[in-house]
């Protein structure tokens, strides 16, 4: 009698059950280490893969882009009657010229937007130190790419293609707190000038957050109403 094959990896990550706790998508706008580093916080988090669901190359890099897309998987979800508890955008500011039009649009069909300026490498920066210098176009090279080479004097090893699980174990998971701290320093540095640009800046913080305080009892919910702020940050951020 011939053997049944075994299930793979794959075909278990796709009957896996949801648990009592929030369904989150989250929508990145790279293909590689925004996902990457969102998939090894959620390993080590233990947080199921039936709760969260991460995209990060089907929606193509344009902010606005990546809000189509989370909206159309999350009325797919909703059609399905498998909603949503919370949608995420991870998008960079950069220089995107569609970027202000993201925003508006996330907005009015509630899907959270968590931006970093001028890139998601910024974030990686608070990790090791904090920082308020700027980061503008400079001899045709894009804000991203200067931050880039700012954060190479902290992790030199960085490529923006690959954040393997020994980096993260070793050299960005024990800085969370310290980069959460960070985070918040130059958010409250920014809010004290009307005219701020907010550069540089992150909302990433409050996703670690939220997807850390997930399985508790009294969660910190990222619900559209709850986080208002987070969306108004977004919004200043030109």
């Amino acid at each position: 009698m011939a053997r049944t094959p075994k299930p793979s990896g794959k075909d278990k990550r796709n009957k896996a059950k949801r648990e009592p706790y929030d369904k989150v998508l989250l929508v990145c706008e790279d293909s590689k280490s925004t996902p990457d580093y969102f998939q090894l916080v959620c390993d080590a988090l233990k947080l199921n893969t039936a709760n969260i669901k991460i995209i990060g190359e089907e929606c193509g890099s344009a902010p606005i882009s990546v809000v189509d897309y989370a909206i159309k998987e999350a009325k797919a979800a909703q059609k399905a009657k498998d909603v949503y508890d919370s949608v995420i955008c991870i998008i960079d500011r950069d220089t995107h010229p569609t970027y202000q039009e993201a925003l508006i649009k996330a907005k009015s069909n509630q899907c959270l937007v968590a931006a970093s300026f001028p890139c998601f490498e910024y974030w990686l920066l608070l990790h090791f130190r904090y920082s308020t210098k700027q980061f503008v176009s400079k001899a045709k090279k894009s804000p991203c790419y200067q931050m880039e080479r700012e954060l190479k004097q902290d992790l030199p090893s960085y490529e923006k293609s690959d954040i393997s699980k020994q980096v993260y174990d070793e050299l960005l998971k024990p800085k969370q707190v310290e980069a959460i701290s960070n985070a918040y320093k130059i958010e409250a540095f920014h809010l004290k000038d009307s005219e701020s640009d907010w550069n540089p800046s992150t909302q990433l913080h409050k996703v670690i957050e939220y997807l850390s305080a997930i399985k508790s009892e009294s969660p910190q919910k990222l619900g559209f109403e709850q986080h208002k702020l987070l969306m108004r940050l977004c919004l200043v951020a030109k």
